[in-house]
């Protein structure tokens, strides 16, 4: 792609450029849980967010070595958004 950013330019009225006012949870390394600005669901729960351009192996993984992975990349990402 040349380096160039595949996503359109901001625009305050799309989900996927709003501001996280809280993340909930943390599900692993690519997927988070939070309450976005002006999303006001019926249900009131927070919105499942992937990283672009990030994969790591998923928790429900049966495979320990995977599974233990799986936990390292949660913790980097809990690490993080701490800051």
């Amino acid at each position: 792609m040349g380096g160039r950013d595949p996503l359109p330019k901001r625009d305050p009225n799309c989900i996927w450029h709003s501001t996280i006012i809280k993340v909930d949870r943390v599900y692993d390394g690519d997927t988070f849980f939070a309450h976005i600005k002006g999303h006001n669901p019926i249900d009131k729960k927070p919105v499942g967010i992937r990283i672009r351009g990030i994969d790591t192996p998923e928790m429900k993984d049966k495979r320990t070595r995977i599974k233990n992975k799986a936990k390292k990349a949660k913790a980097v990402v809990e690490e993080e958004i701490a800051k």
